[in-house]
């Protein structure tokens, strides 16, 4: 019987081997990922995250006006995953993998003046 139940759990999983999927970031909608399953328990993930560009201005006084571009940039994520049923309809996964981040940066435009019409 436990074999039977095993075989029913397996089935149970919306996956099956060849399968390919897809993920996406929550997060606005920057990034995404690729799943190749290669049973209904496992699969392989690749994950890619794209770059987050910031301005923001800063005046010292109403003459002067210096703009400032903060940088995030590129994550990349590879692993594998283990696939399991927690409650009827409800999927679980284990997984690791490799993460790697490029730096982020920030850059200031210098200052700049603005001169009064009159």
């Amino acid at each position: 019987m436990t074999t039977r139940s095993g075989a029913q759990q397996v089935d149970s999983l919306p996956f099956r081997a060849g399968q390919w999927g897809a993920e996406f970031t929550a997060a606005d909608f920057r990034g995404v990922g690729v799943l190749r399953f290669t049973s209904p328990r496992h699969a392989w993930l690749i994950d890619v995250q794209g770059r987050f560009t910031r301005q923001s201005g800063d005046a010292d006084q109403i003459e002067r006006f210096e703009v400032v571009t903060d940088s995030d940039a590129l994550q990349l994520r590879v692993g594998w995953r283990r696939y399991g049923t927690l409650a009827p309809r409800v999927v679980r996964h284990v997984g690791f993998g490799v993460l790697g981040r490029y730096a982020s940066s920030e850059q200031g435009s210098g200052a700049f003046s603005i001169s009064p019409p009159f």
